[in-house]
């Protein structure tokens, strides 16, 4: 295969690739002066047979050359990433997979994401148009007698439903999930256009999209530009469970009503479901409060690992199963107040909790490790029966917990709760997987050179410590906490640490002052001789312990 670089020439255009099947030929009209290119240049990847006398990967002079093997002198052609979704369509279809070297593969998928953006978003843009005019050309004729909606949303309701009978059977998919793509293309199209502007342009994907489309369902109608805004900042650098995460804390905090008000309202709803299935097998759900269900899923976790070994034949999905079926069924029930008690799950459970939050001060809410935000009155409550704290010094602006200082091999127990504290998962772009599960990683391993200091460590779960060790993936920390990881085709991957919560910095004066208001009032004067109950020589003008 070779690779062909020229400047366009607005004065001819000689299309090695094209296809009468294609609009203007297999590639994009030439750009000439009345059509500027984003690109500057065309790249045009023209598969072709390589050349015997060339050098093979893995080859052997005995044996004939395998057509579809890649010379190893060969450099890769680099494809416009940044072009219009629309010109990389085109540039896909000139393609052949087989032809392709490492890079320029990588190169293809990621034309590939960027097109699937386009078609999702025209999609979308689809949709809504088939609604709007199934209301307006297909009104509704009959009128049964007990409907009590007006003509209006009747006719709404009942092209809704006929458009999504149609798109099911032209996507051939099931009528449930044309529905909900109907309703999504609904909300992008009238409430979220921002989004749908930057799916049509590549910048988000699909399922990027759907984070968005959910996590603002929950939102008043007034809150969602904001959110909006502030999610699509930096949510084409996030993969779905970060931008979940991410989306999940903007959300309590531009939500006008409190987190513990809709926590109480939530709570009431709480419920054990049983779905019957095939196979004599059901779903056992259960829906409860957050800090329950992660301390109960931490026990069956811990209590299921423990149990692997050299003759267990049970995989850890399994015996996590079979540990809760166990508990579930012989274990006895403990009476205790309504809502349950939260006895015995301090010591299984990781909160992060501001310091004014828990001194009673303010109602940020505090961080549940494997969820998300917590209700300060939930945080203050659990922290009472906490057996001990970790303190954890972060920066009051960002959030982020500041480094410590070892140079010894083995992190010490400290570092490990910090680091814990810090990472919270595997280090790997995208990787959600908890430090429970996780090996504490030198960045630059401890033989050559790197120390065990809190800016050369992170928590990464085997499969990708792993990949770090075969030198397939390499990472580095530029500054404490950030690690860069580098893939085998040369690209760049940040992964930044989720900051911790926080109380933000604008609010400290307020919540300060009536803390320390009680300091600053002048003292009374002591009138008289000294006590009969002070020790001798005690002075009685002498100021006692500082209240921090």
């Amino acid at each position: 295969m070779a690779a062909e670089v020229w400047e366009p020439d607005p004065d001819e255009w000689e299309d090695p690739l094209e296809d009468p099947g294609l609009p203007d030929g297999g590639l994009p009209p030439d750009p000439g002066p009345d059509r500027p290119s984003s690109a500057g240049v065309w790249v045009n990847i023209v598969p072709m047979l390589p050349d015997p006398d060339e050098d093979w990967v893995d080859g052997d002079d005995d044996e004939d050359p395998d057509p579809f093997r890649i010379p190893v002198d060969r450099a890769p052609a680099r494809a416009p990433l940044n072009a219009a979704p629309q010109q990389l369509l085109a540039l896909l279809a000139g393609l052949e997979p087989a032809g392709l070297v490492y890079e320029e593969a990588a190169d293809a998928l990621v034309m590939v994401r960027r097109s699937r953006s386009f078609l999702d978003a025209w999609e979308a843009r689809l949709l809504g148009r088939m609604q709007a005019a199934a209301e307006q050309e297909q009104p509704c004729a009959g009128e049964p007698e007990d409907c009590t909606l007006a003509a209006g949303a009747r006719t709404e309701r009942l092209a809704s439903a006929s458009v999504a009978e149609e798109a099911a059977r032209l996507l051939r998919i099931p009528g449930g999930q044309a529905s909900t793509l109907l309703e999504d293309a609904r909300r992008l199209t009238s409430e979220l256009t921002p989004t749908l502007r930057a799916l049509a342009g590549g910048q988000l994907t699909g399922a990027q999209a759907q984070v968005i489309l959910a996590e603002s369902r929950f939102l008043p109608a007034s809150a969602r530009p904001a959110f909006e805004a502030e999610l699509l900042t930096d949510a084409h650098t996030m993969t779905r469970p970060a931008l979940i995460c991410r989306a999940r804390k903007l959300r309590e905090q531009l939500h006008p009503e409190t987190i513990a008000a809709r926590r109480t309202k939530a709570e009431a709803d709480r419920c054990v479901e049983l779905r019957p299935l095939e196979d004599g097998m059901a779903w056992l759900g259960l829906y409860t409060t957050a800090e329950k269900a992660v301390a109960a899923f931490n026990r069956i976790q811990g209590t299921a690992v423990a149990l692997q070994g050299p003759g267990e034949s049970r995989t850890l999905t399994q015996l996590q199963v079979d540990v809760a079926a166990d508990l579930l069924l012989s274990a006895p029930c403990a009476a205790g107040p309504a809502g349950g008690s939260d006895s015995g799950i301090t010591a299984q459970v990781m909160i992060t909790v501001p310091a004014l939050t828990l001194l009673g001060a303010d109602d940020t809410p505090a961080e549940l490790e494997g969820y998300g935000p917590l209700p300060a009155e939930v945080a203050r409550r659990l922290a009472g029966d906490a057996p001990s704290f970790t303190r954890l010094l972060t920066d009051p602006v960002s959030g982020a917990v500041l480094a410590m200082d070892r140079r010894q091999y083995r992190p010490t127990k400290a570092q490990r709760r910090f680091l814990r504290g810090r990472d919270r998962t595997c280090r790997f772009p995208g990787c959600r997987r908890s430090v429970r599960s996780c090996d504490l990683d030198h960045t630059l391993a401890w033989s050559r050179g790197g120390r065990t200091d809190a800016d050369n460590l992170a928590y990464l779960c085997p499969r990708h410590h792993a990949l770090k060790t075969a030198g397939l993936w390499t990472a580095r920390q530029p500054e404490a906490g950030t690690v860069c990881w580098t893939s085998p085709a040369g690209r760049t991957y940040t992964d930044h640490p989720e900051p911790l919560a926080a109380t933000p910095p604008a609010r400290f004066p307020a919540l300060l002052d009536p803390l320390m208001q009680p300091l600053l009032e002048p003292r009374p004067e002591r009138c008289g001789t000294q006590e009969s109950g002070g020790p001798p020589g005690a002075d009685p003008d002498r100021e006692g312990p500082a209240p921090f």
